[in-house]
C-alpha cells in the first residue's frame, strides 16, 4: 500500500456525507475511493487529470468550476474534495444506474463498472448478464431481470462481461493494454471486498 493510498484510506468518511445516502452507497465509497486513488494526470487517459476517479472530461461536462476562476482545468480537480466527489458519483453514478434498487453486491459491480468503464456501458454488461437487450438504458425490465437473477450469479456473470469488454477495446486500442493488468487485479479485488461486506 502506498502512502498515498494509505492517506486516502484514512480520510475516507466512515458515515455519508448526505445523510440522505443509503449505507451500501457509503459502502460503495468505501471501495471505489482507495481503488481509484488521489490525483494522476496521465496522458494515455482519455479523461484528462483526475482525482478520486472523477476526470476533468466529468467536470467539464457537469459545467463545474470549482475555483470559479472562469476557467474548468487540472486545478479544479486539484480542488476537488471527499465530500464533493462523494455528491458527484452519487448524481452521477450511482442515481444513474439505480444502484439503490439492487442487491448490495450487484450495486456495487455496477457502480464501480460505471465508475471504471462508463455509465452506459456499465448498463450493457448488467444486461447482457441478465440476457436482456443491451442498449444501455436502465428501465423497468431491466430492474425485474436483475431482480429475477440469483445474486451471486449475477455478480460473478457481469465480472466475467467486463473483463471480456476490457479485453475487447484492448484490441481495439492497444495503448490500453498497458492497463489491463490493473484492470483484472481490479475485478479480483472488488469481488474480495463484495464477499468481505456483503452477505452474497
Amino acid at each position: 500500500m502506498t502512502k498515498q493510498t494509505f492517506e486516502l484510506l484514512e480520510n475516507t468518511p466512515e458515515k455519508p456525507a448526505n445523510p440522505a445516502y443509503s449505507e451500501v452507497f457509503n459502502l460503495a465509497l468505501g471501495w471505489i475511493f482507495p481503488a481509484e486513488g488521489g490525483y494522476v494526470d496521465d496522458i494515455s487517459d482519455p479523461g484528462g487529470a483526475t482525482k478520486y476517479g472523477i476526470s476533468l472530461r466529468l467536470l467539464k461536462a457537469m459545467a463545474l468550476d470549482i475555483n470559479q476562476d472562469g476557467r474548468i482545468d487540472a486545478l479544479d480537480v486539484r480542488l476537488l474534495d471527499i465530500e464533493l466527489a462523494s455528491d458527484i458519483y452519487h448524481e452521477e453514478f450511482w442515481q444513474r444506474c439505480r444502484c439503490d434498487e439492487l442487491p448490495e453486491p450487484v450495486a456495487l459491480v455496477l457502480f464501480d463498472a460505471a465508475v471504471n468503464t462508463g455509465v452506459r456501458p456499465a448498463i450493457k454488461q448488467l444486461q447482457r448478464a441478465c440476457r436482456v437487450k443491451a442498449d444501455g438504458l436502465f428501465g423497468p425490465k431491466t430492474l425485474a431481470a436483475a431482480r429475477r437473477m440469483d445474486t451471486n450469479a449475477l455478480m460473478l456473470n457481469i465480472l466475467v462481461i467486463r473483463s471480456l469488454y476490457y479485453h475487447r477495446i484492448t484490441r481495439k486500442n492497444p495503448v490500453f493494454k498497458r492497463f489491463i493488468k490493473g484492470w483484472t487485479s481490479r475485478l479480483f479485488k472488488l469481488q474480495q471486498y463484495i464477499l468481505e461486506h456483503t452477505d452474497v
